[in-house]
């Protein structure tokens, strides 16, 4: 239903797409002002959302009318106003805008996050999260997916859950829901465009890799296991059996970088913007594993090279070179006993699904790998 807007500003034209899910005009008012009382205020509070916004705020208990438009008291003639048909027409309005604006490569990160309400006593299905200092307290968990090219970005998706509402199955569930779901909002965009997801350790899943390559997309994730056994190329020459870990110890040095960050130093009262020293070590890698992983049995490899694009096959040692495992450790990390690295990977075999990921490792240490898959 199409409403004569109120306004000609750019926040009631963005908001225009939407009003397909508004069945009145009432409804109409409350959510293009509560969405102005949010960006104004910068607060999800309802009280200080109906203070920012010009109509709430000129009416009697302006906050009540966003609390009954957000519970679905006051949308009954508003049947597709929830969670789900906004964030699809978010994901349309995306899809859109990618589709129209020239780029050479997309970044999708996909974010794990608590939505931490420690307050909370009466609101439905509240779990246990984790709280800032390590303790529990009641909340949600939170997938998102924001899309990122070169100045723009928009969301892809998102959801806030609890493993106490009905339906709920598992959070490894959630996530594979939000893989293929952004997958299939971009299907028509892949020939021309690659698509590489940016992952946290959360991630750190052989389910979650195996998903990402199967759809043709790259993935960069920061590891937590650093006990993954693999193969690496020895700096003796041959493939040795070993770790992650082991990997990193025995990559010879490739490079060094230099960069700006604040940091304090041993010996420093307090964080400075400084020069920061990084070594870059790396050495390839073979990764083998079952895709028995919450699906049928399947043997796959991951293979790749150190690359940013899809390039011939390389091999070392009369084998296939699959991956390529970093670690990069600055000096000053290192006086604090805590020597960082990371590691990268790129690949491409005969269906070209190149991924790259990187880890933390060892005491804090970072490492990044990555490959393709192929099916043996």
């Amino acid at each position: 239903m199409k409403w004569e807007l109120a306004w000609n500003d750019p926040l009631t034209a963005y908001l225009e797409p939407f009003d397909d899910l508004v069945g009145d005009r009432r409804t109409w008012i409350t959510l293009t002002e509560t969405v102005r009382g949010i960006i104004s205020s910068g607060s999800v509070v309802c009280q200080r959302i109906a203070a920012h916004a010009p109509v709430l705020a000129s009416v009697k208990k302006g906050a009540q009318r966003v609390i009954r438009m957000v519970t679905g008291v006051s949308t009954k003639r508003s049947p597709q106003l929830d969670d789900t048909h906004l964030t699809a027409q978010l994901r349309t309005q995306a899809v859109a805008h990618l589709r129209a604006t020239p780029g050479d490569e997309l970044w999708l990160i996909g974010d794990g996050s608590d939505l931490r309400k420690p307050h909370a006593k009466a609101m439905p299905d509240l779990m246990k999260v984790r709280a800032l200092n390590g303790g529990l307290v009641p909340g949600y968990r939170t997938l998102t997916v924001l899309a990122m090219t070169k100045g723009w970005r928009g969301i892809l998706y998102h959801r806030l859950f609890s493993s106490k509402e009905d339906g709920f199955v598992s959070e490894p569930r959630e996530v594979q829901q939000a893989l293929a779901t952004v997958s299939h909002a971009l299907a028509e965009l892949k020939p021309a465009l690659p698509i590489s997801w940016i992952l946290d350790s959360g991630f750190d899943d052989l389910a979650v890799w195996r998903t990402i390559w199967e759809q043709d997309e790259h993935v960069v994730c920061r590891l937590c296991h650093d006990d993954r056994r693999i193969q690496y190329l020895a700096p003796q020459g041959g493939w040795a059996e070993g770790s992650i870990a082991a990997a990193c110890r025995a990559a010879p040095l490739v490079a060094t970088a230099q960069t700006m960050l604040e940091v304090r130093k041993t010996g420093q009262p307090r964080a400075k913007r400084q020069a920061v020293t990084v070594t870059i070590h790396a050495c390839p890698i073979q990764l083998t594993y079952e895709t028995n992983v919450r699906r049928s049995k399947c043997i796959v490899s991951a293979g790749g090279w150190k690359t940013a694009s899809n390039l011939p096959k390389t091999v070392w040692g009369g084998r296939r070179c699959n991956c390529w495992i970093w670690r990069a450790s600055a000096r000053w990390w290192r006086w604090h006993g805590w020597r960082p690295g990371f590691c990268t990977t790129w690949g491409s075999d005969w269906t070209t699904r190149p991924c790259r990921c990187w880890r933390g490792w060892g005491a804090g240490n970072r490492a990044r790998i990555g490959g393709q898959v192929r099916s043996r």
